[in-house]
């Protein structure tokens, strides 16, 4: 077990983080990480290994990874299919692993559309996890912000195309 994994979780069991999120980049968690060529399979690993062990102490809420995009100056949408459109989408700071309090992910809010993709060669078994891609642009912002999230599948509720809102 990743040190750093157990630490940050520790700590969010701890606190709790009722209303908070909390998040760390991969690079922080094991340094092999810092490299952008790593940074798909660095942050696959440390959240499968992040959701074991925050399973494992009963951390309850959602943990997944995020990887900024580069922001455009129109609304781009899906506009990679593979690891290799994904990865030249990638934009300078590395993945993070992100904690959500229960009912509190991203994907639970009517405010932010997420949408669903697929990456064909993403190395993750995508029956137990969900891809999704977020777009939106900030009020009194030119660019729109984008991102591309992992996270259980059994937090997003499929039939509605929205996060799962219990």
């Amino acid at each position: 077990m990743n040190q750093q994994i157990k630490q940050w979780l520790d700590n969010v069991a701890v606190v709790k983080h009722v209303n908070n999120t909390s998040d760390v980049h991969i690079d922080t968690l094991d340094a092999r990480y810092k490299v952008r060529n790593t940074w798909i399979s660095g942050a696959v690993e440390l959240l499968i290994a992040a959701n074991a062990y925050a399973n494992a102490i009963g951390v309850r809420g959602v943990l997944s990874a995020a990887f900024p995009l580069a922001a455009a100056d129109v609304f781009l949408g899906v506009d990679y299919n593979s690891i290799a459109e994904l990865e030249s989408e990638f934009d300078i700071t590395p993945p993070s692993l992100y904690y959500f309090p229960e009912n509190r992910a991203p994907w639970n809010d009517n405010e932010m559309v997420f949408q669903q993709v697929t990456v064909s060669d993403f190395p993750i078994d995508i029956t137990a996890w969900t891809l999704l891609h977020l777009e939106y642009q900030e009020v009194n912002e030119t660019e729109y912000r984008r991102s591309f999230w992992v996270f259980p599948r059994n937090s997003w509720n499929q039939k509605d195309g929205k996060g799962d809102r219990r």
